[in-house]
């Protein structure tokens, strides 16, 4: 009789632990660049570089945030790599990408190409930008830190450098399309 208890015990133990596994699904996200009719210049602004040509490097980012996963900082030194919501690609190639749409859109110039690849014949400027940081804080702080430069094409020595400071807050540190949504926002 003991037997058949601790056997039929080990039964339930087992149905229990099958029975209880959840099965979560991973979702994906990009990052998305500004809408066409965005406002952020006027079009007087927009006129005088209209024909500029910008070639850009690809955007570079801390080792630490060069993952699938999405990162967010739980304090000061301490991350956390989110198990079941990812980058829907590279977000090196996302953020460069998004950066290429975004000064196409403000500048309203088509003549915007990424290095490397196809650069342009002859290009007016080259932007290299490197994000030191980019992730959501747990209180929904989402943070940017970017150093960036601005070269003449013919230049090696950049007319512009600038550290950039960004953060908004996301609506939810629950909803991870939320977060990305203002990750999004902050980056554009």
């Amino acid at each position: 009789l003991l037997r058949r208890a601790g056997l039929g015990l080990l039964m339930a133990l087992i149905a229990g632990c099958v029975g209880g596994e959840t099965s979560q699904t991973t979702h994906f996200f990009v990052l998305t660049p500004l809408p066409m009719d965005h406002p952020s210049l006027s079009q007087s602004d927009r006129s005088s570089t209209k024909d500029l040509a910008i070639e850009l490097e690809p955007v570079e980012i801390p080792e630490y945030l060069n993952r699938q996963q999405i990162v967010t900082r739980l304090n000061g030194n301490a991350l956390h790599l989110a198990q079941y919501h990812h980058w829907g690609g590279g977000l090196k190639d996302n953020l460069t990408s998004v950066l290429a749409d975004n000064l196409s859109t403000l500048l309203d110039s088509s003549r915007i190409s990424v290095l490397p690849g196809r650069g342009l014949a002859n290009p007016d400027y080259r932007v290299a930008l490197e994000l030191t940081r980019f992730e959501m804080d747990v209180s929904g702080l989402v943070s940017l830190a970017a150093r960036w430069r601005v070269f003449k094409s013919d230049q090696e020595e950049p007319v512009i450098m600038r550290l950039t400071r960004l953060s908004q807050r996301a609506d939810s540190t629950d909803d991870y399309g939320a977060v990305v949504e203002a990750m999004s926002e902050t980056f554009g």
